[in-house]
């Protein structure tokens, strides 16, 4: 996992629903930049990201506080976020069809 310019807190569930897909999920903190959460691997083919985020932005640039989420390989989910002030908290999910 690496990360740069931000706060990182990150805690991992995997775990297997009983509707013919897997989900790892976890929550983490950034700042500016972008950071790379280490996953189990997955089958790009077969995969999604899903995230919700939340920031105190004051900032009237709705790209700014965006954050973007990125399977960049089977094991590796990269979040990113442009120049801002703040830190957003992000939960995320890492979903994928058997």
């Amino acid at each position: 996992m690496a990360f740069q310019h931000g706060v990182f807190n990150m805690t991992i569930e995997v775990g297997k629903s009983g509707g013919g897909f897997t989900v790892q999920s976890g929550t983490a903190s950034l700042g500016v930049g972008s950071l790379n959460v280490t996953i189990a691997e997955v089958d790009l083919t077969k995969s999604f990201v899903e995230i919700t985020y939340y920031s105190t932005s004051s900032s009237s640039e709705v790209n700014k506080a965006r954050v973007n989420a990125e399977l960049t390989t089977s094991t590796n989910l990269q979040l990113t976020r442009a120049s801002v002030s703040n830190t957003a908290t992000i939960k995320w999910q890492v979903i994928t069809s058997k």
